[in-house]
C-alpha cells in the first residue's frame, strides 16, 4: 500500500494507513512531498528546494518546523471542519515521514557492514597494487555509490587513476582523464591535503562553493557533496577514494563518510598485503636466477672435467710405438673446442629441437640449455642458431 496524499481542491488528503519502508532515498522524496503540501496548506517555508539535494539532517529538522507551523494553524477557531481535515492528515503524514526515514536509515546501517565484509573479501584477491586500485572503484560503488574514484598519490601530487559511474563508462573515462591530464600538488590550496596531514576520511558538503577544490575535477563532476577518505600503506598516503551521489539517500552524509572510511581502512590493509606478495615475487624470481645460474655453473664444470682425454702412445711387446686411435670427438676445429655436453645440444639444435626438447631429452634445466647456446655461440663466433647450425653442418 501507498502512502501518497491525494489533494483535490475540495477534498481531504487522504492517506494510507501502512506501506512497506522504501530506500532512505525514496522516503526523502516522500517527505519532500510531505513538506510541499504542509507549506501549502499553513502558507509556510520548510521544503527544501527540488533545485538542491538535501541531507536526512536538512529534512528532518524541516519537518520538525512543519509539524510546528501545522499545529499551529490547526488552533485557529476559524478553520473550517474541511480545512482541518486536511490539516490532520497532513500532520499524519509529516509523522509518517520522519518515522519511515529513520526507520530506512536503521535499514540501511544494517546493511552495510556484511556488504564492506563482501567488498574486503573480493578485493583480498588481488596480487599487486596496480590491480587492487583499479578494482576498487567498482567495488566501493557496490556499497551504494553511484560514482568513486580512486587517485594517486605521487611523489606529493594528487593524479586520478580510476573511475567508476554506474551505468556510464564514458562519464568515466571523462573524470579520469580531467583528474590525470591536470595533477595538482597536495598542498595546503587543497581540501584533500588534511587527508595526508589527519589521515581520516572527510564529508564535503559544499564543494561548489568552496575554494579548496579540485578545479578540473569539479567542473566535470559537478558534485553537491562527496566523500573522500585517504588510503594508507604503512606510513604513507598512496592513493586518495571520493565518493558521492549514494542510492540511499541521493546525497552523502556522515554515516557515508564513516563507510568509505572503513572499506578505505582495509583497502590499505589490502594493498599492505599485496605489495608483501609482489616483493616476495621478486624474492623467488632473484633466487631462481641465481640457483639457476649455479647450476648452469655446476654444469659447465663437470662436462669440462668428464671431457675425454687425449690419447696416449701404447708400447708393443717389441718396444716399437704404436699409436691408438683418438677417443676425442672427430669433429675439425673450432667444434674441437665444444665440451660433450655442448656438442650434445648443438647436434639437437641442428635436428631443429627447441630449447625445451632438448632440456627435456638431456635431462636438464632449460636455464642451463640456454647457457650452454650461448657458450657455443660464444666458441664458434655465431650470433644465432642459423649460423651454428650452419658451422656444425659444414664441419
Amino acid at each position: 500500500m501507498t502512502a501518497d496524499v491525494a489533494r483535490g481542491p475540495d477534498t481531504a488528503p487522504a492517506t494510507a494507513a501502512f506501506r512497506e519502508v522504501g530506500s532512505l532515498g525514496e522516503e526523502l522524496r516522500r517527505a519532500r512531498d510531505a513538506l510541499e503540501l504542509a507549506d501549502a496548506l499553513t502558507g509556510g517555508d520548510h521544503a527544501p528546494g527540488r533545485a538542491r539535494r538535501a541531507s536526512r539532517d536538512t529534512i528532518e529538522s524541516a519537518l520538525d518546523g512543519a509539524q510546528l507551523a501545522i499545529i499551529d494553524r490547526m488552533a485557529d477557531p476559524t478553520l473550517t471542519p474541511t480545512a482541518r481535515g486536511r490539516l490532520s492528515a497532513a500532520l499524519v503524514q509529516i509523522c509518517r515521514s520522519r518515522t519511515t526515514i529513520r526507520e530506512a536509515e536503521t535499514h540501511r546501517r544494517t546493511q552495510a557492514l556484511p556488504s564492506v565484509a563482501a567488498v574486503i573479501s573480493r578485493l583480498r584477491s588481488a596480487a599487486t597494487v596496480t590491480a587492487l586500485l583499479e578494482r576498487a572503484p567498482s567495488e566501493v560503488a557496490r556499497l551504494g555509490y553511484d560514482r568513486c574514484l580512486v587517485s594517486r598519490v605521487d611523489d606529493g601530487w594528487w593524479i586520478a587513476s580510476s573511475t567508476f559511474v554506474r551505468d556510464d563508462a564514458e562519464f568515466a573515462e571523462m573524470i579520469t582523464a580531467a583528474g590525470s591530464r591536470a595533477p595538482r600538488r597536495i598542498d595546503a590550496s587543497l581540501l584533500e591535503s588534511e587527508l595526508v596531514r589527519d589521515r581520516r576520511p572527510v564529508l564535503v558538503t559544499d564543494p561548489q562553493h568552496n575554494p579548496r577544490m579540485h578545479p578540473e575535477l569539479l567542473s566535470v563532476t559537478r558534485t553537491t557533496a562527496y566523500v573522500a577518505a585517504p588510503l594508507v600503506v604503512g606510513r604513507s598516503v598512496i592513493a586518495f577514494v571520493h565518493a558521492d551521489e549514494s542510492r540511499y539517500s541521493g546525497s552523502v552524509d556522515e554515516f557515508d563518510r564513516e563507510v568509505v572510511g572503513v572499506i578505505t581502512e582495509s583497502l590499505g590493509l589490502a594493498a599492505e598485503r599485496a605489495a608483501y606478495h609482489e616483493r616476495l615475487q621478486r624474492i623467488r624470481s632473484t633466487l631462481s636466477d641465481t640457483a639457476a645460474g649455479i647450476v648452469d655453473l655446476v654444469d659447465e664444470m663437470v662436462e669440462t672435467d668428464l671431457e675425454p682425454a687425449p690419447s696416449v702412445p701404447a708400447a708393443t711387446g717389441s718396444g716399437t710405438v704404436r699409436a691408438t686411435r683418438a677417443i676425442a670427438p672427430s669433429r675439425a676445429a673450432p667444434l674441437a673446442g665444444l665440451t660433450a655436453r655442448e656438442s650434445e645440444v648443438l647436434e639437437r639444435i641442428a635436428d631443429g629441437d627447441s630449447n625445451g626438447r632438448i632440456a627435456s631429452s638431456l635431462f636438464i634445466t632449460e636455464a642451463t640449455v640456454k647457457a650452454h647456446v650461448k657458450h657455443i655461440f660464444r666458441k664458434l663466433g655465431v650470433a644465432n642458431r642459423a649460423e651454428a647450425v650452419s658451422r656444425y653442418l659444414r664441419a
